[in-house]
């Protein structure tokens, strides 16, 4: 526990004003968070459907091919294969189905070339052990930054991570203890943690009325919940992607 006497001190070393992050090339984002923080666990939180998937997506691609800056990514929901192939439809500004189904014209094989060399330089690394531990999650993320300078985690199902399988807490509160940790980690290693979170899918007004209280992963510290933020922002992402490469 810090005293408010400490943290007023520690806030007088840091400066007020030149607090811009890491960029993610969607303005009205940047311009609402002033870009990715150091040191924060971010919940990119909505409702299924609403795209926060494709948008975290989209953001990973944007602040590491165009600002450069090393991404790690662990998957616990799908494997590398198919979101490497998201990342390339994403990217080149076709459809995941279009690229799955194949036959393409001469214009598009030529783009989807140039977007896998593209993406192979940018420094992003992708794990998706289906069966990830806490700890060992951890130790992965102090390699990353040891030897690549990591400074973005993204974590895509963290509910599928496990603390402690002897443990008699429910899964809820189990849930509480890796995102407080997750926190932690953030703040300790200095680097900025997002996870994705998704609201139970609403069937009816009673249920839209209690998710205005439906709680999130505690112990964050920058939560964003942008549910009109996405509606507009993903609706590029997913629809007209070849508008989101920015100069």
């Amino acid at each position: 526990m810090k005293s408010t006497s400490t943290l007023l001190r520690r806030l007088e070393k840091e400066p007020l004003h030149n607090t811009e992050g890491f960029k993610t090339d969607f303005p009205e984002f940047d311009k609402f968070t002033k870009g990715l923080q150091l040191g924060q666990l971010i919940v990119m939180a909505g409702r299924p459907g609403m795209g926060n998937l494709a948008f975290t997506r989209c953001l990973v691609l944007n602040t590491s091919i165009r600002h450069h800056n090393p991404v790690a990514i662990f998957l616990l929901e799908e494997s590398s294969k198919t979101y490497l192939q998201k990342m390339i439809a994403t990217e080149a500004g076709i459809s995941h189905y279009e690229l799955k189904r194949g036959g393409y014209s001469e214009e598009i094989t030529e783009k989807l070339n140039q977007t896998k060399q593209i993406i192979a330089k940018a420094p992003i690394f992708i794990n998706d052990d289906l069966e990830f531990s806490l700890s060992m999650l951890k130790a992965k993320i102090k390699q990353h930054i040891s030897v690549f300078g990591m400074k973005l985690l993204v974590i895509n199902g963290y509910h599928l991570l496990t603390h402690n399988p002897d443990s008699k807490l429910s899964r809820k509160q189990e849930l509480d203890i890796i995102s407080q940790e997750l926190k932690l980690l953030a703040e300790d290693l200095n680097i900025i943690v997002l996870i994705t979170h998704e609201f139970p899918e609403i069937k009816n007004w009673k249920q839209q009325q209690r998710l205005q209280f439906y709680k999130t992963p505690s112990g964050t510290k920058n939560l964003l919940i942008i549910e009109k933020l996405l509606n507009a922002l993903t609706q590029t992402a997913e629809l007209q992607s070849e508008e989101i490469t920015h100069v």
